[in-house]
């Protein structure tokens, strides 16, 4: 019978403070004669390192305040009692630098979405999960002007969901990326992805944004 293994890809920033990151979570569906998680969490950061490259691929698209080099994948047996074992694999990520300036706050970033087919008597909203892809750029941005809003560039949109797309289809190694939400009864439920989308808009990621260095003050 197969299995579902956690993965959640974690971003530090410079500051090495534990909430200075920006993390995303998936789950993969793992054939039943791939027995060992250890190396199931090997083949998935591999895949994921495939995934993060493509959206982010050189030291010029990727803000120098994340420490690409510390990010890694910790990986999770979800047939284990909690709390589980961890399988922590470095992204590697190469490369390991990041060298853009960015204007933009560390909380901005670009929404991916999935889906799963709709299923009579669930809600739509369980049918669907999301990422929070940060560490933006004023190259991925789309500029205001009298009549516009700034915005996601379409242009790196469509890379997030050629990523998305590829990561979908990608099976070599005996797992698939599965969407993940309530099943009748309320337990969770695992399904076949079938698509996705990014809008364009950014949106805040669920955090604060870092620790203030100075505070300029005015007085009465």
């Amino acid at each position: 019978m197969s299995w579902i293994m956690q993965a959640q890809a974690v971003f530090p920033f410079f500051t090495g403070d534990p909430s200075d990151v920006w993390t995303n979570r998936f789950h993969f569906e793992v054939a039943d004669d791939m027995a060992d998680p250890a190396s199931v969490a090997v083949f998935i950061t591999d895949a994921l390192k495939t995934f993060y490259t493509t959206i982010y691929p050189s030291a010029s698209d990727r803000a120098n305040y994340v420490a690409w080099g510390l990010a890694v994948v910790k990986c999770y047996d979800q047939r284990d009692v909690v709390p589980r074992p961890l399988y922590e694999i470095p992204l590697s990520a190469s490369p390991l630098t990041s060298s853009a300036t960015s204007t933009i706050p560390t909380e901005v970033a670009v929404v991916a979405s999935w889906r799963a087919q709709q299923v009579p008597g669930i809600r739509y909203q369980s049918m669907y999960n999301r990422i929070y892809l940060g560490g933006l750029i004023a190259a991925q941005m789309q500029p205001s002007s009298a009549s516009a809003y700034p915005t996601i560039l379409n242009t790196f949109a469509a890379t997030i969901c050629g990523a998305m797309s590829d990561l979908q289809a990608y099976t070599t190694d005996g797992f698939q990326w599965v969407q993940v939400g309530k099943g009748l009864g309320g337990p969770q439920t695992y399904r076949p992805i079938i698509g996705g989308f990014v809008d364009n808009s950014p949106d805040t990621q669920r955090r604060r944004s870092v620790e203030a260095s100075s505070r300029t003050l005015w007085t009465v």
